[in-house]
């Protein structure tokens, strides 16, 4: 699809929260170029006119990024792994996630979740609500795009109560993760 000159969208999500499926579906509804920020840029940024809010619980988008950096990991063997990555940098994922999140998370913008889009009884309806906030587009398209040629998307993510062992689970309530939880909504 040719993407106009129009004002880009911006998506807003964490790393490794599932932009992969989201991102396509934006295009393919509005046919415009999305932008998404990473990083401190997505804490920081400006957006457009229209902001698509993406949240996953953000206990599993960090298995879902200690997967990405460890293949092979299994349910089960991962709690060292979390372990170090909660551990991680000057700024540990937590501490970037709630940064991140009490910018975002409160709604400056569509905000649409992972579980709800991936959840087959749930999908239409949010991709729908998407199309209603962007303008335009076939959802059954964007919905057969997304779900039937991502090169992420599987059928199934990971939960992360199959991931955290009981190291990782201290080190989450350690850096504060339940405050992170109910900023973003979850439980």
């Amino acid at each position: 699809m040719a993407e106009t000159t129009e004002k880009p969208l911006t998506l807003i999500a964490l790393r490794h929260s599932g932009t992969h499926l989201i991102q396509p579906i934006m295009r393919r509804l509005s046919n415009k170029t999305v932008y998404a920020p990473k990083g401190n840029d997505a804490v920081q940024c400006t957006p457009s006119e229209k902001v698509v809010i993406f949240l996953r619980d953000p206990r599993d988008t960090i298995v879902s990024q200690a997967r990405y950096k460890n293949a092979g990991l299994v349910e089960g063997k991962a709690d060292r792994r979390i372990v170090r990555l909660l551990k991680r940098g000057d700024e540990t994922p937590v501490a970037h996630m709630t940064k991140w999140a009490s910018r975002w998370a409160t709604g400056a913008g569509l905000i649409v979740r992972f579980e709800e889009l991936t959840d087959p009884a749930t999908r239409r309806e949010q991709v729908e609500r998407i199309r209603d906030y962007i303008g335009g587009g076939d959802v059954d398209d964007a919905i057969a795009y997304a779900f039937g040629k991502s090169v992420t998307w599987t059928g199934k993510h990971s939960k992360w109560r199959d991931w955290f062992g009981p190291e990782a689970t201290k080190m989450w309530k350690k850096q504060n993760g339940a405050h992170l939880v109910a900023l973003m909504g979850y439980k």
